[in-house]
Order: structure tokens, then C-alpha cells, then sequence
């Protein structure tokens, strides 16, 4: 995947970290702003956790 300037997730078990840390390397191969901290509760409580993915493709006509 390309394009992906930042990556957040907030999950909220912390036998899960690795996978979260894992799969993006394995996935995403260039390096952008990574933040992964353990939240006990997330905003709706059964979520397991929140991520934001911000994109940041070039104009396609060139401006």
C-alpha cells in the first residue's frame, strides 16, 4: 500500500498489540507516522479498538 501518511489504533486488549504491530509491517512497506497506544475503554465500549488511516495521494491532474 502506498499513499498512507499516518496510521493510529487504539486497541483495547494487550494480548492483541502484537498483530497490530505485525500485519501493517508486513503490509505497508514504506514508513509513515505510526501511534498505537492501549486504551482500557474506546469510545463505544464493545469495539475492540479504533483506527484512523490518513491517505495522502498526489493531485491527479498535477496542481
Amino acid at each position: 500500500m502506498t499513499g498512507i501518511t499516518s496510521v493510529r489504533t487504539w486497541p483495547t486488549d494487550t494480548s492483541t498489540v502484537r498483530s497490530y504491530v505485525d500485519v501493517p509491517n508486513e503490509f505497508i512497506t514504506h514508513r509513515p507516522t505510526y501511534m498505537l497506544p492501549v486504551a482500557p475503554q474506546v469510545v463505544t465500549p464493545n469495539l475492540r479498538r479504533e483506527t484512523y488511516v490518513t491517505v495522502a495521494n498526489p493531485p491527479a491532474h498535477g496542481y
